[in-house]
């Protein structure tokens, strides 16, 4: 457990690192992420921008930030963005840690070894510290393999009445 704590610190750090120094609008069509959250947060008097097909979840979930720093610089309010989005990788570790230690119980190298890749993975720490959905669907991938790991574990074989279904199960 201590493993994953340094590396939580250690990712957060980053992506604050990663939020704060790129520059603003840097990162891939972040203007138009950005566009879509200010469309939602001003009740519509903003155009959506190019993303504005893209599904509201995430851009609703980061309004608060946009609202927290109404009237202050597009720059400030992108960085509160930035800094919320970045929850997401928070998640993202946190969900490959608990996959691989449901996938790998006896094994705790396994989870140290997974969470280390995504955890300090560059691209990933890169897009999460930007306006744009990404992260959230990084997140939902990593719940999705935690709930089918769990699913088809060991300890999930003995409790469901189909056994002979599930990879490993004992017969």
């Amino acid at each position: 457990m201590r493993g994953l704590s340094r590396l939580s610190a250690l990712h957060r750090v980053r992506g604050v690192l990663y939020a704060a120094l790129n520059p603003p609008f840097g990162s891939p069509d972040e203007r138009a992420h950005f566009q879509y959250v200010q469309h939602l947060a001003t009740g519509g008097s903003v155009p959506r921008g190019d993303e504005g097909h893209q599904p509201v979840p995430y851009y609703a979930m980061m309004v608060p930030a946009y609202w927290l720093t109404a009237g202050q610089p597009e720059a400030t309010q992108l960085l509160a963005i930035r800094l919320l989005s970045l929850a997401f990788l928070v998640g993202t570790v946190l969900f490959t840690w608990l996959a691989a230690r449901q996938m790998a119980p006896d094994k705790p190298f396994v989870p140290l070894v997974a969470t280390t890749f995504v955890a300090l993975h560059p691209p990933l720490a890169y897009i999460s510290a930007s306006a744009t959905h990404d992260p959230a669907a990084h997140f939902l991938g990593a719940v999705l393999v935690f709930c089918v790991g769990t699913a088809f574990s060991e300890s999930a074989a003995r409790l469901h009445p189909w056994p002979p279904l599930l990879p490993g199960a004992r017969q």
